[in-house]
């Protein structure tokens, strides 16, 4: 069974810090990433160190994924745009 409910997650972006020195350790971190379920969109910054990467997916299980793939990451920032509010107005 799985744990995570997918309904609590948005189409969110996260960047996250991981040490990319050469090509070989972008191509690992790619694949890596690409296999998390709910991944879109995967934006490599080797120059910087970022990871840009879109989709409905839990931070958390990029960071895992990372560690698995051997390489150590840190979530910069989030972002997980609000869902839509009901405006019910009540006279």
């Amino acid at each position: 069974k799985n744990l995570l409910d997918r309904s609590n997650f948005f189409c969110q972006t996260c960047i996250l810090k991981v040490n990319l020195h050469c090509a070989a350790c972008e191509k690992k971190v790619h694949k890596a990433l690409k296999k998390v379920d709910g991944v879109h969109s995967i934006d490599l910054d080797g120059k910087h160190g970022r990871v840009t990467v879109s989709g409905n997916m839990d931070p958390c299980m990029l960071i895992m994924a990372l560690a698995k793939a051997g390489k150590k990451a840190e979530l910069l920032w989030q972002h997980t745009p609000e869902p839509p509010m009901n405006h019910h107005h009540q006279h």
